[in-house]
């Protein structure tokens, strides 16, 4: 795949999209469903109570339904005001038999030859997909389903601006047509006029960085777009993510553990972030493993002041150790791994992950203490 094809994140699915069936802003139809699994809803009776409908698009696969416990959580957060209906993509079959099927919140119902995922898709999304129809009948978003949190945040405090979402749509269309006629400059001249309009815009700056990067090899601009972005919204962790991508060359160590260190820091009451961060760092080729980031970031994690619960903080403490005994030192890894046996004692999986780090690290211990004496 050539490298200005390689656009990603929210805007990037936008800017790849083309005009789908149902137009932003119109009225949805009736929703086309072969057979409902569980529960039922009709968006004309939506329409009549005056209820907001999060539509999502799923399948029976593991991508395809790994977004159903956060969905789950938001419907019960937002039963007052909003319902959500899962539209299966597989047949209504296997819908019945997946596992957990009786435990996802709302009504579920299979999707009649893909009709209403058809209604609905742009050209550059991908299930697990979302659309969200509004109280009066309207479809006014739709997206990835990580975004519904703050898309509903929004549309019940006032702040969502439907003509601006149609306007954001329409620019992803022609920027679209920009990019496949591989016009980068025009395509970041259009991105910087954006940004006049909406400064500091995560998204429009995290493109701007891809496209600086992959097409004009200008990496000190691509990461001055960052910066850009991460100064209007320093808690956009997906600003950082894109610097790490576009820092992980060879010549750039000293760069990318500054923007490790920043992370560390800005991140640190995210727990779960850093350690997800550094099980990524020591997942790659021992060759490309960069220790003193992950010791950093799992160091990081390991001393924060709030968990989310024991589970968390035993989690972060297995990766802290597993990065201590990478870094040469196996005693302190063994006591780091048996504070998070005790942690994990209640989670079973957990437990027996620790048990094996503590024996592990025990005998090599052990073995290095006999080693050198």
């Amino acid at each position: 795949m050539k490298k200005w094809m390689i656009l990603g994140g929210a805007l990037a699915a936008a800017a790849n999209a083309f005009a789908a069936a149902l137009d932003t802003g119109a009225d949805a139809p009736e929703l086309a469903v072969s057979e409902w699994v569980k529960g039922s809803v009709s968006l004309a009776a939506q329409k009549q109570a005056g209820r907001v409908t999060v539509l999502v698009f799923w399948t029976t696969s593991k991508r395809g339904s790994e977004p159903i416990p956060m969905l789950n959580q938001l419907a019960d957060r937002f039963h007052d005001k909003a319902d959500f209906v899962m539209i299966g993509c597989d047949p209504a079959k296997a819908i019945k038999e997946f596992d957990g099927v009786k435990d996802i919140a709302g009504a579920v119902g299979a999707d009649r030859k893909l009709e209403t995922l058809n209604t609905y898709m742009r050209g550059g999304d991908s299930v697990p997909f979302a659309a969200v129809i509004d109280a009066k009948g309207r479809l006014v978003w739709r997206g990835r389903p990580a975004k519904l949190d703050g898309l509903l945040s929004a549309l019940f405090d006032g702040s969502f601006d439907l003509q601006k979402n149609i306007g954001r749509e329409k620019f992803a269309v022609k920027l679209s047509e920009t990019l496949n006629a591989r016009n980068f400059k025009l395509a970041l001249k259009m991105i910087d006029d954006e940004l006049e309009a909406n400064p500091g815009n995560p998204e429009l700056c995290a493109l701007k960085a891809k496209l600086l990067s992959s097409t004009q090899n200008d990496l000190a601009g691509a990461i001055a777009a960052l910066e850009v972005g991460i100064k209007a919204n320093p808690d956009a962790f997906g600003l950082y993510a894109v610097g790490l991508s576009l820092l992980r060359g060879p010549k750039q160590t000293a760069e990318l553990a500054a923007w490790y260190d920043r992370i560390a820091k800005n991140f640190s009451d995210n727990p779960a972030l850093l350690t997800e961060l550094a099980r990524k760092e020591m997942a790659h080729d021992m060759a490309d493993i960069r220790l003193e980031n992950a010791l950093k970031l799992s160091e990081a994690a390991w001393h924060a002041k709030r968990f989310s619960g024991d589970v968390e903080q035993g989690l972060a403490g297995l990766e802290y150790a597993r990065a201590l005994y990478f870094c040469g030192a196996p005693a302190k890894a063994l006591a780091v791994a048996k504070q998070s046996m005790q942690l994990l004692k209640n989670n079973p999986e957990g437990l027996k992950t620790a048990s094996d780090c503590v024996k592990y690290y025990h005998t090599v211990t052990m073995l290095s203490e006999r080693a050198n004496h």
